[in-house]
This record gives C-alpha cells, structure tokens and sequence, in this order.
C-alpha cells in the first residue's frame, strides 16, 4: 500500500547504490498499529514541564498591572490552549522546529526581553514587552498541526499566525472587565509588527520602542535557533 503522509510503517528493504545515488528498495511495508507518533517527531531537549513552570514563575515576579496579570492568567487557565501552546513547534521548519519549541522559544524571548528593557530604563515598559512576547506567537498554536508531521491547519493557511494570535488576545480582553483600550492596543501592535517589514508578513512595522524591540529580539533567538540546527 502506499502511506499517507505522516502514517508511521514498518519497512524491510535493501539499502543500495544507483548510479552513485543512495536508494532504499523496499520489498515489504505494513503499518504499524498504536504507535505514538511523538516518538518519530523532534522534540526539544529541555524539559517542557520545568520551561512551563519557569515561565508562570517569571510571570508572576515580573507583571505588576493588575490588568497584565489577567491576561497573563487567561492564557494560562485557559487549558486546552495553554496544552498545545506547550506541545507545539514555534514552526513548520527553519527556527524550533520540534516539540515543545514554541515554549522554548517564548521563554526565551521573555528573558532577552527583559535584559534589553532593563538596559534602555524607563523609556521602556518591560511588562508590555513581556506581553509582547508571550502572545507575539500565540497564534501558531492553531496555525500549525503536528498530529501526524509538522504542517499547516486551513485556518493557518488562510489567516496565518498574526491575525489568529490578534483574535486570540482580543477574546482574552473582552473578557476582562475594564482592560484598557490603550494597553491591548499597545499589546496588538506587538503581535502585528513583530515580523519588522512588510515583506516579511507584518501589516504595521514597528512604532514604539517595545515593538522595536521585540522584533529585533525574535529575529535574534530565531536566528541563533536555526544555527543551532544546523549545526546539530
């Protein structure tokens, strides 16, 4: 039979040369019944309950504003979500491409945030730079699919992280009474920017200083994550 992507079987084959390229020639395949598809997957290697806890720690030190803190909680509590932004890769490919690299990822961001704001003083808010980068992907939580192999869902296709990470935060606020008009602002256009161009996928570029800096930090961990890959 031949398997549909992401079915996991089990192959004998020969492996061989043809004219000096490497070939499998396969004379069985069947499928394999109750494997779990998370152990042909990459997997970050840090342990994803430590950075899950290291994180709510980190949030509750940093945020002081009680409306911050909310928001911070409704993405927490919120359990089927928070699951899967634990679960999932921060890409299909290229940066953190593994499980439980989106929470790699997010952690790190926040800690680089804060050691930037704290250098540049008061010019920068530090809360709202955390917000930034605890929601600036949340959006690949329901971009990206990872039940079989890391792909895209339709409603990643059509509407991509940005705008389902914007959605997502605008459904935590409305449920949050009295949270600032100006603050989820503020917290959007970190999502919306955090790409840097245009070209890049950002509908606004960067305007304030939190959002300069953001962006510049997630192109730096991405970076660095991808070398690390390649390298590896």
């Amino acid at each position: 039979f031949t398997p549909d992507k992401g079915i996991i079987v089990n192959v004998n084959g020969v492996y061989q040369n043809y004219n000096n390229v490497a070939q499998l020639k396969i004379s069985s395949m069947e499928l394999v019944e109750g494997a779990d598809v998370d152990d042909f997957l990459p997997k970050s290697d840090k342990n994803a309950l430590e950075m899950a806890n290291e994180l709510k720690k980190f949030l509750n030190q940093n945020l002081k504003s009680w409306y911050f803190k909310e928001l911070a909680n409704k993405f927490i509590n919120d359990d089927n979500i928070f699951s899967e932004f634990i679960r999932k890769p921060a890409a299909k490919s290229i940066h953190h491409a593994y499980i439980h690299g989106l929470l790699e990822h997010t952690l790190s961001m926040m800690k680089l945030c804060v050691l930037i704001g704290d250098y540049y003083g008061n010019d920068v808010n530090n809360e709202l730079l955390i917000m930034g980068a605890l929601f600036h992907d949340c959006g690949k939580i329901m971009e990206l699919d990872i039940e079989n192999s890391f792909e895209y869902t339709t409603e990643g296709k059509l509407l991509g992280h940005l705008i389902l990470g914007m959605e997502l935060v605008n459904k935590y606020v409305s449920e949050i009474d009295n949270f600032t008009e100006k603050a989820r602002q503020l917290v959007i256009h970190l999502i919306a920017s955090h790409h840097g161009y245009l070209e890049y996928g950002s509908p606004k570029r960067p305007k304030t200083k939190e959002a300069m800096i953001l962006h510049a930090v997630d192109n730096l961990d991405s970076k660095l994550a991808s070398m690390d890959s390649i390298f590896d």
